[in-house]
C-alpha cells in the first residue's frame, strides 16, 4: 500500500538567500507490502459468523533529502532557527502499526446473490512514527550542524462496527466490499529533540521535552472492495471438501489524527508550543486467498 500523511513538509528550498520563497518540500511517498491473517467460524445456522483478524505492516521508513542554498528549516526550535542555510536537509520517517479486531457478523439481509451482514465487536490497534530530520550545512566543512527527532506513539482499545457484502453476478464471481469504523481509547507518548552538534564543539541541546502519557480517542476506518472467485473444490477424507477462494481489490486503512508532532512557533517565547494531529493512511491493492470448510 502507498502511505500517506498529512503535514509531510519538512524544508522550504527557497530562491532567494533573504525571504522564504519556493515550495515547501514534502516527504516522498512509496510503496510497502503487509499481511493480514484472518479465522472465522460459522454457525450452523449460515447467518451468523465470528472472526479474528490480525492485519500489520512491518516497519518502513520514507525518506527524502534536497540540496539547496537557501534552506529554511520547517520543523526546529526558534532559539536557533535554520534559515538561508546552504547544504542538505534529509529526513526519515519510520512507521509500525497493526490491528487485532474479532467480530460477531449477522447476516441481515440474505438471498441467492446479494447479502448483508452487520459486524459488532472490538478492536486493538498501534501506531508509532519516528520521524528525523538532519540538516547538514556545508559552511561547516560538511559537519552535522542540526539533529532533529519526534516521536509519537498510540496505543488503543475499543468498540468497532462494520458491513460488509457480497453481490454474486455471475456463477462463482462476485464484487465484494466491507467497512470498518473504531473508536480507539487510545493512550499517546510523544517527544521532540532539537541538538546542534559543530564539527569544532559538543553537543548543545536546543530543546528536549516530552508530553506527560495521556489518554484520547482516535476514529479507525477500514474500507475495502474487491472481485472475489470461490470456485475451486477439492475433496478431503477428513472433513469432506474445501472450498478455496481468491479475492483481489483495493483497501484504504485510516488513523485519523492518530500521529501527534510537537511544533515550537514562537521566535521571543521559545517555550511556546502545540500539539499537531495528523492522520496516516494507508491505501493499495490487496490479494487474499482463503480456505473454508
Amino acid at each position: 500500500m502507498l502511505s500517506s500523511m498529512e503535514q509531510p513538509e519538512f524544508v522550504i528550498n527557497s530562491a532567494s538567500g533573504n525571504q522564504p520563497i519556493g515550495e515547501r518540500v514534502a516527504n516522498d511517498q512509496s510503496w510497502h507490502s503487509g499481511y493480514r491473517a484472518e479465522v472465522l467460524w460459522g454457525f450452523c445456522d449460515c447467518l451468523n459468523e465470528l472472526s479474528v483478524r490480525w492485519t500489520r505492516f512491518p516497519g518502513f521508513t520514507e525518506k527524502k533529502k534536497v540540496s539547496g542554498q537557501h534552506l529554511y528549516g520547517i520543523l526546529n526550535h526558534p532559539r536557533n532557527r535554520i534559515e538561508n542555510e546552504p547544504g542538505i536537509a534529509d529526513i526519515g520517517d519510520h512507521y509500525s502499526f497493526y490491528f487485532l479486531d474479532a467480530l460477531f457478523a449477522r447476516e441481515v439481509i440474505t438471498s441467492p446473490r446479494f447479502s448483508v451482514a452487520v459486524q459488532v465487536g472490538a478492536q486493538y490497534g498501534y501506531l508509532s512514527l519516528r520521524e528525523n530530520v538532519q540538516y547538514n550545512d556545508e559552511v561547516a566543512q560538511g559537519g552535522v550542524v542540526r539533529l532533529i527527532e519526534t516521536r509519537s506513539r498510540l496505543k488503543g482499545v475499543g468498540p468497532e462496527v462494520g458491513l460488509q457484502g457480497h453481490y454474486r453476478f455471475w456463477n462463482c464471481l462476485a464484487v465484494t466490499g466491507r467497512i470498518n469504523n473504531g473508536w480507539l481509547v487510545s493512550n499517546f507518548a510523544v517527544s521532540y529533540e532539537d541538538i546542534s552538534i559543530p564539527p569544532s564543539a559538543g553537543v548543545s541541546i536546543m530543546a528536549q521535552v516530552e508530553n506527560g502519557d495521556y489518554w484520547r480517542v482516535i476514529p479507525t476506518l477500514d474500507v475495502r472492495f474487491g472481485l472475489n472467485f470461490s470456485g475451486f473444490c477439492i475433496p478431503c477424507p477428513w472433513i469432506g471438501r474445501l472450498n478455496l477462494e481468491i479475492e483481489a481489490g483495493y483497501e484504504i486503512i485510516s488513523f485519523f489524527k492518530g500521529i501527534e508532532r510537537i511544533y515550537f512557533m514562537d521566535r521571543r517565547t521559545y517555550g511556546v508550543s502545540t500539539d499537531e494531529l495528523i492522520t496516516f493512511t494507508m491505501h493499495g491493492p490487496y490479494v487474499h486467498l482463503g480456505v473454508r470448510f
